[in-house]
């Protein structure tokens, strides 16, 4: 089992289904992300260069984030809303799943 997974299903553990971290409500008009979202990062370089990992060469990298909207709600829900609304266009970030 990748260490991804593993990451994830110890985190699942940390959490009782349906739990709500509290926001204060000066915050209720900004995103908040409730549980967690898996985002998935391309990284390319520009002048089309290789990424050498671990001795293998890729045109791209690959790199997957829980965004953890438990610790941070607020936070996290204003990057996945940036994510969503593709203003984050440098990066070229795909929400994968949103739990």
């Amino acid at each position: 089992m990748s260490q991804f997974k593993n990451l994830h299903m110890t985190n699942s553990l940390l959490f009782n289904t349906g739990y709500k971290t509290p926001v204060p409500s000066d915050y209720d008009d900004l995103p908040q992300l409730k549980g967690r979202a898996t985002v998935e990062m391309v990284v390319k370089k520009q002048n089309g260069e290789k990424f050498n990992i671990e001795g293998q060469l890729y045109d791209e990298a690959k790199m997957k984030m829980i965004i953890d909207g438990y610790a941070a709600p607020v936070t996290s829900g204003n990057f996945v809303d940036l994510v969503q609304k593709g203003k984050l266009l440098l990066l070229r970030l795909m929400l994968l799943f949103v739990s």
